[in-house]
């Protein structure tokens, strides 16, 4: 049983890397066209909405302190 999860650990690093590997190795304008076309399914799908004063307050809180811990 412990050879078997020790095995699968590796296969799916293996896994982990290829896909790391064809991340890095995609062009910047593939990227970007993806993204336009994830967010024209967003908007499509009536997935992107305007946020309410207090959820804008809340995150920009949030931005703040991401900002001070440096992330």
């Amino acid at each position: 049983m412990k050879n078997d999860i020790i095995e699968f650990k590796k296969r799916w690093a293996v896994v982990n890397a290829a896909e790391l590997r064809e991340l890095r190795a995609t062009p910047l304008s593939e990227k970007a066209r993806q993204t336009g076309a994830l967010m024209e399914s967003a908007k499509s799908l009536g997935w992107i909405e305007k946020f309410d004063a207090q959820e804008e307050e809340v995150r920009d809180r949030w931005n703040a302190l991401r900002k001070a811990e440096g992330k």
